[in-house]
């Protein structure tokens, strides 16, 4: 697919507003999982013993063919989660016993790590007792089983995989780590960037200086340099101003540049998207459009896998 057909198929993604909104996710009940049907040998899943008061279930697992998958449908990615956290409790797990999360996109793509206690101790290494779970997102790998497009926020499914030995576990309080966001960074006296071009031929490019700048992203300042000598006049946009329709609008500007893709600002979605609508166009550098929506909190931008 080349760029400009990329492109399209991403302002199609932003005009349809298909951005992923926040949902429940039940996972407290046997009758929410199911057994996968891949060949392996799907667990045992029943009521366990409430753990702290919150429901718990349990996952009997006799090894066989090396793997077995239980999957809860209806998952709904937030946009701000940065992870997925839950207690573990394991009642007895063979020695090389291991377990994996999964994450199924609607396309068939995957995404894989295994799962290791906050202790960092295998499974069969504290029996017996409750202990926290924490897989970050970013240590997903994506298995590229569909369309090999990575839109992890597509995904509808969830998965826990027991691999290797036998086991029985407890889960209870499996739930989406989400990150508080802060406010976009900008300057509240900074003037409202104009491009001073005819209609047409008005050009933005995002510019946002604190932003790391990572392999195959383009120098902003340098791609104005290299327009202005073609003779346009464009101008620098930041990512608050992308959010704020009075900073920029179709009826300012007629193209943005991204030179930081996969990046883009989340809170700016919506704003962007009027841009689109209205007539307006994008031309991404770096990667594929849109593929890791930033957020900006306490420890900078981040973003899901």
């Amino acid at each position: 697919m080349t760029a400009l057909c990329r492109c399209a198929f991403a302002a199609a993604v932003f005009l349809s507003g298909a951005v992923p909104v926040r949902g429940a996710l039940r996972a407290d009940s046997p009758s929410h999982w199911a057994p996968n049907q891949d060949g392996g040998d799907a667990p045992a899943v029943s009521v366990a013993a409430a753990h702290e008061g919150r429901p718990a279930v349990r996952f009997q697992y006799k090894n066989g063919r090396g793997y077995g998958n239980s999957l809860l449908e209806g998952v709904s990615v937030p946009p701000d989660a940065y992870g997925l956290r839950f207690n573990l409790f394991v009642e007895s797990a063979a020695t090389e016993a291991a377990m994996h999360l999964w994450f199924r996109e609607r396309d068939g793509d995957m995404w894989m790590c295994r799962i290791t206690p906050a202790d960092g101790r295998g499974l069969a290494a504290a029996t017996g007792v409750w202990r926290e779970a924490f897989v970050p997102f970013s240590d997903l790998a994506h298995q590229p089983r569909g369309d090999k497009r990575r839109q992890f926020l597509s995904s509808d499914r969830l998965l826990l995989g027991f691999n290797f030995g036998d086991m029985a576990v407890r889960v209870s309080g499996l739930a989406f780590a989400v990150r508080a966001n802060g406010p976009l960074p900008a300057d509240p006296q900074a003037p409202v960037p104009v491009c001073a071009d005819l209609p047409g031929r008005r050009i933005a490019i995002l510019h946002e200086p604190t932003l790391p700048r990572e392999p195959g992203h383009a120098d902003p300042e340098r791609l104005a340099r290299l327009l202005a000598e073609a003779g346009y006049r464009p101008v620098l946009v930041r990512a608050a101003d992308l959010c704020d329709a009075s900073r920029f609008s179709r009826a300012g500007a007629d193209l943005l540049v991204l030179p930081s893709a996969p990046f883009f600002p989340r809170a700016a979605v919506a704003n962007f998207r009027a841009f689109l609508k209205a007539g307006g166009a994008f031309f991404s550098l770096g990667g594929y459009a849109f593929d890791r929506l930033g957020d900006f909190g306490d420890s900078g931008w981040t973003s899901p896998a």
